[in-house]
């Protein structure tokens, strides 16, 4: 479940579990975050708790599998296209017009709103009267990291919420575990199917936490994504690693970094429903390993692991 999975952040998450349990959500928030990243699990959680059948978040009914994959129809991401600007057309297009649209399957439409504090004067402005006269349907979350950049009038109009920092993320694990896991990251691309499969042995028989495995690959990937997009290492979470880090994004597109993120919220979600974790970490380390001309993945190597039962044969097809 994305919103059980959202790290910390407890009295945040009870504030908005109560308002969706109380029927007193906001139609607009703004989530403040040092980390844009974990602004955006929080705001996917979130969206998977408004929109799920039974109200709970809970992960399994075809809303919540839609939004975890990223393809709910009434979920609309909203991101910067040039410059990280979002200008006055891109705000009318994609939000303004767009929520005059009533949803397709669900009672509420979700606006995701990336880097909203990028937004310009124009674009804020073209936003203002949507936020003052919405749609019962409509929601919007604005992720930030500088509330301060937005207008007063912006303001006024949304529940301010600001993230909790984390520790550092280095801090969390022990220095043997993060090594065993983080020397898989840097070597995923020589790896085989007999490498990963030796990789997930050896992770088990030094009896590593699943929780361990899972966050360090979050980290991983969130790290090399923004090295990737921006250039920048300074606000690394995995700080001590960023040489290899630089090293290992020279094998990596933007959307395979992408399809591994979503990769490890999957084997988060199969680990939950208790898929064997062999089988899971197998799947993982397949889906996150960036695939070239030289050395594609082949149905073969795709087919040497079992999938367990027929509700992950079903979630594996909706995947697909």
């Amino acid at each position: 479940m994305l919103w059980d999975s959202v790290p910390g952040q407890g009295a945040l998450k009870k504030r908005l579990s109560d308002a969706v349990r109380h029927g007193q959500v906001s139609h607009a928030y703004i989530l403040e975050a040092a980390d844009l990243s974990a602004g955006m699990q929080m705001a996917r959680g979130f969206s998977q708790l408004l929109l799920c059948e039974y109200g709970t978040g809970c992960g399994t009914c075809r809303s919540c599998r839609l939004v975890e994959m990223g393809s709910h129809l009434d979920v609309i991401y909203v991101l910067p296209e040039k410059n990280n600007v979002l200008t006055v057309d891109e705000i009318r297009k994609k939000l303004v017009d767009d929520m005059e649209i009533r949803p397709f399957r669900s009672s509420r439409k979700i606006y995701v709103v990336d880097q909203a504090d990028k937004m310009t004067v124009e674009a804020q402005n073209a936003l203002l009267k949507t936020l003052e006269e919405p749609p019962s349907y409509g929601i919007i979350l604005l992720l930030a990291e500088n509330s301060e950049s937005f207008l007063p009038t912006i303001l006024s109009r949304c529940v301010l919420l600001r993230l909790q920092t984390d520790p550092d993320p280095e801090e969390r694990f022990p220095e043997e575990e993060r090594r065993a896991v983080l020397s898989v990251c840097l070597n995923l691309h020589e790896l085989d199917s007999t490498g990963i499969s030796g990789a997930v042995d050896s992770w088990q028989e030094a009896h590593i936490p699943s929780e361990t495995v899972v966050m360090l690959f979050r980290y991983w990937f969130r790290d090399m994504l923004l090295w990737k997009s921006a250039g920048n290492d300074t606000r690394f979470l995995l700080h001590s690693e960023s040489r290899n880090i630089r090293e290992a994004a020279e094998h990596y597109s933007f959307q395979q970094i992408q399809k591994a993120l979503s990769a490890v919220d999957r084997a988060e979600t199969r680990i939950y429903l208790n898929v064997n974790e062999t089988i899971a970490f197998n799947m993982l380390l397949m889906d996150c390993r960036p695939v070239t001309e030289n050395r594609p993945l082949t149905a073969e190597e795709f087919d040497e692991y079992l999938i367990p039962d027929e509700e992950e044969k079903r979630f594996y097809r909706m995947e697909s």
